[in-house]
């Protein structure tokens, strides 16, 4: 269960709630064998999920008097059929290939009721009495896996890979459905096909180790996330990301641990339809064109146990928080710092430490909320804490 007054002003205003009560059963079965050059496993999956869930927005009196409610359950039926081997045509080369075929049947019964303070109720049912086909899916679709690794070396991987992977189709649960048709509740299932290139190497004698890699993501039937008049409503579109990472793990020198990483993406959605009417391409959400990322760790023997000292840092480049990229849910770049600081005795599974998370107090904006296009007179968007300081005791079984 979930409450929130968000509309975060002294007076209450508007409230958001959910509620989800779920059952869940899965089983997996697996074999697997080896032999010289061969590896392999193959297994079978099941999943049966019965979910029953509430969904409240609440424009509370003397403002408004207006409840927007959705009941919906899902019956979710789901099995997969896998296999993978590793074969090793030389001591340097090795091919991985893999193949897993997937099942999903999910039913909706959904009732979104709608209630205006002194003119009453009216109900709006969603199920496959009402829509027919709209509220079931039947899906099927193949995933698959092609690697080619080559190792010169005992110290260097370097490898290309294309993978096929869906994530299944649902529903959407709208809070309004007079602004919703219903062929857009269902949404279709996400295909993403994934060709890298990349490599692992270990340098300075295993004292340090470098990954990097390069990718290019194309999907089918992305599913996309909008937030309109109250609505929350999840739609298919197509959409393509080109990116590079790299991360570096050393040991400079007795006791030190560095860590550096970094990323660039250029990303974008396809045909997105924006609340004017106009059709154009769009930014991704939490897809930040640059990032980087560091840490620095010191420890040295004190007092019959072991004393460090770590600082790190996160910098994220600016990012849409919603695919229709309204200026309102545009995040800021921004970095933040943290500091640790922690000893453990000799032969002891304890360890004591302080810490400081946001050093320098930052007001990092993470969410945000387009509600002034829903005709809310203010948005809403979400902070990662300010400054923080704190300790711990940990203990290590």
């Amino acid at each position: 269960d979930y409450l929130e007054d968000n509309d975060v002003s002294p007076v209450p205003f508007t409230e958001f709630s959910f509620g989800q009560n779920a059952d869940q059963f899965s089983q997996e079965m697996r074999v697997n064998g080896e032999q010289e050059a061969l590896r392999w496993v193959a297994g079978f999956y099941y999943i049966s999920i019965d979910s029953e869930n509430t969904e409240a927005f609440n424009l509370l009196p003397p403002f408004v008097g207006v409840l927007l409610n959705t009941d919906w359950s899902v019956d979710t039926e789901s099995w997969a059929g896998f296999g993978q081997f590793e074969y090793d045509f030389t001591p340097n080369w090795t091919f991985i290939g893999g193949l897993r075929w997937t099942e999903d049947q999910k039913e909706l019964d959904l009732l979104n009721t709608i209630t205006v303070a002194g003119l009453g109720s009216f109900a709006i049912p969603i199920n496959a009495a009402t829509v027919g086909d709209l509220a079931k899916q039947d899906d099927g679709d193949y995933s698959f896996k092609a690697e080619l690794d080559y190792k010169p070396n005992d110290a260097w991987l370097v490898y290309g890979s294309i993978t096929r992977g869906n994530k299944g189709g649902s529903f959407s649960a709208p809070l309004d459905m007079t602004v919703t048709p219903a062929t857009a509740v269902p949404y279709k299932p996400e295909t993403l096909t994934s060709y890298e290139v990349g490599f692992k190497a270990e340098l300075l004698d295993g004292r340090a180790r470098l990954n990097a890699a390069a990718f290019y993501y194309d999907y089918d039937d992305y599913q996309a996330f909008r937030l309109e008049n109250f609505v929350q409503v999840v739609f298919n579109a197509q959409a393509e990301i080109y990116g590079m990472e790299a991360e570096l793990y050393a040991q400079p020198a007795e006791g030190w641990d560095l860590v550096l990483g970094v990323s660039a993406l250029d990303a974008k959605v396809d045909d997105v339809g924006l609340p004017s009417g106009r059709i154009t391409d769009r930014e991704p959400p939490q897809a930040p064109s640059f990032s980087l990322n560091g840490l620095l760790r010191k420890e040295w023997p004190f007092w019959n146990g072991m004393l460090a000292v770590q600082g790190d840092f996160n910098y994220v480049g600016s990012y849409q928080a919603s695919v229709l990229n309204s200026p309102a849910t545009k995040i800021p770049d921004h970095v933040i710092g943290n500091a640790r600081l922690s000893y453990t005795p000799d032969g002891e599974r304890w360890e004591a430490a302080v810490f400081v998370k946001n050093i320098a107090d930052a007001e990092i904006e993470t969410y945000a909320f387009d509600l002034v296009a829903s005709g809310l007179p203010y948005n809403q968007i979400i902070y990662l804490p300010p400054r923080w300081v704190g300790g711990q005791i940990v203990y290590r079984w």
